[in-house]
């Protein structure tokens, strides 16, 4: 016979996996700490560390860097002081000193297939949202995945 504690931890188990598989993305609010069509000085104030990378006319880019771990930058973009792109470069173990990494590309579009566009509520979210997820190839073995809200 099966205990109520076992009957109960089910219960609480198949809830936790119904709440977790009709969450919405949290990419669809932002990137990490930022939310689309924040200002700079709203992602400053949850990213101190940001710094301007160049701007020309309603366009700026604000960067920041890391020496640390895979993550490398990440480049944040506006339109008229909204958060619209994020670009984060990453540097992978065993990349080539030259040239494009093809394998760590296919790391990066499986780990984002898997991660986005498997599960059809995330994939359908990520669509209304008009968020678009990608992966690029990057020179010297640096990769990058952007993500942008127009």
């Amino acid at each position: 016979m099966i205990s109520r504690k076992l009957v109960v931890l089910m219960g609480i188990v198949w809830i936790g996996a119904v709440i977790q598989a009709t969450a919405e993305p949290a990419i669809i609010k932002g990137y990490g700490k930022t939310e689309w069509g924040q200002s700079v000085e709203e992602t400053k104030a949850v990213i101190p560390e940001i710094e301007m990378y160049r701007e020309s006319g309603s366009y700026s880019l604000y960067r920041l860097s890391n020496d640390e771990g895979p993550i490398k930058e990440i480049v944040f973009q506006y339109y008229e002081d909204n958060l619209y792109f994020v670009t984060v470069k990453y540097s992978l173990p065993d990349r080539p000193e030259e040239g494009q990494d093809e394998i760590g590309y296919e790391i990066m579009k499986e780990m984002i297939e898997r991660k986005y566009y498997e599960d059809e509520d995330t994939k359908r979210a990520l669509q209304e949202a008009s968020i678009r997820i990608s992966p690029s190839a990057g020179y010297r073995g640096h990769r990058q995945r952007s993500l942008r809200k127009p």
